[in-house]
């Protein structure tokens, strides 16, 4: 793997990251061309949405789009066009609300902007059987001293935000360079629901990211899909990573339902009962040769034990392995 590409935690104090550390590096090695180099732009730019927190899901997926701000004004032409010339109109697009078929015709032509955008769509998907990322316990305590204060959040809340917070400091970690600036915009759900807790994520941001990147980065700012303009451009870079996580989750919870969770290398058939949505989906996350790269992690619960297991998902058109 190219260094320049990626680059690794130190070893030794970063827990179960440094397993999707090393998973991240095994699948870069076996190709090259996974992740982006994103080091040469003034502004690196992320956009986060999650997935799987319905009843029935046997996975909750954390996804995020990592670009950078020189390619923004490239996708912001074509997703303006596409606005303008097909009847989705204002509609904000979505997972949950693709039954609408104005958005599920327009659909092909955002994912295919989407492709254009030079950059990495990961999802991590995280089994709901797991208990807390942080501690050795079913939920999250708020007994230790610096957690006294977030106690407000509630247990379910926070540990999705240390979840959201801890895998984006970890790409960004990855993927950035020295002085870059960094321009995180989240969906507005509970972990950013109002200003106050933008406001408190972004500290929080600052605060977890500093162990672990091994350099210093320029301006940190954070914001949700509130603060879109009106001509829903934020809204429209989240959507792309609420899309793939909805996609995913759903295909990870078909494959555990139905006890065939690919294992090693060995490839396996979809899931019978997927919805056409996530068939549509699974169909632009399989892709290869495009500009935006995709990467799919799942965290397992080993069974039998109290660790927990990672692996790289890779779709194919005939299925997936898991390695």
């Amino acid at each position: 793997m190219h260094s320049h590409m990626w680059r690794r935690l130190p070893e030794g104090q970063f827990g179960l990251m440094n397993g999707v550390d090393d998973v991240v590096a095994r699948a870069a090695q076996r190709d090259p061309s996974l992740l982006p180099d994103l080091r040469s732009s003034q502004t690196l730019l992320a956009a986060s949405d999650y997935s799987g927190q319905q009843k029935g899901s046997c996975f909750e997926a954390y996804a995020f789009l990592f670009t950078t701000l020189d390619h923004w004004p490239h996708w912001e032409r074509r997703r303006l066009r596409l606005r303008a010339t097909t009847s989705v109109g204002k509609r904000r697009l979505g997972f949950k609300s693709l039954g609408d078929w104005r958005k599920r015709k327009a659909l092909p032509g955002f994912l295919g902007a989407a492709d254009e955008l030079p950059g990495l769509c990961v999802v991590v998907l995280v089994e709901r059987s797991i208990g807390s990322l942080f501690q050795k316990s079913p939920r999250l305590q708020f007994n230790k001293d610096e957690l006294h204060r977030y106690a407000h959040y509630g247990p379910i809340v926070f540990e999705r935000l240390l979840r959201v917070v801890h895998l984006l400091s970890f790409f960004v970690a990855g993927l950035s360079s020295p002085g870059q600036n960094l321009m995180w915009f989240t969906d507005q759900d509970d972990i950013a629901a109002n200003d106050e807790r933008v406001i408190e994520l972004t500290h929080i941001v600052g605060n977890i990211a500093s162990h672990y990147l091994q350099h210093d980065l320029g301006h940190v700012r954070c914001g949700t899909t509130a603060c879109d303009n009106g001509t829903l451009q934020i809204e429209d870079l989240v959507a792309v990573a609420d899309l793939a996580a909805g996609a995913a989750a759903e295909l990870a919870t078909r494959y555990r339902s139905q006890g065939t969770m690919p294992a090693g290398a060995v490839i396996v058939p979809e899931p019978a009962k997927l919805t056409r949505k996530t068939k549509e989906l699974l169909g632009w996350l399989c892709q290869s040769g495009v500009q935006l790269k995709r990467l799919i992690l799942i965290l397992e619960a080993a069974r039998g034990t109290t660790e927990i297991s990672v692996k790289h998902l890779q779709l194919h058109n005939i299925g997936l392995c898991g390695r």
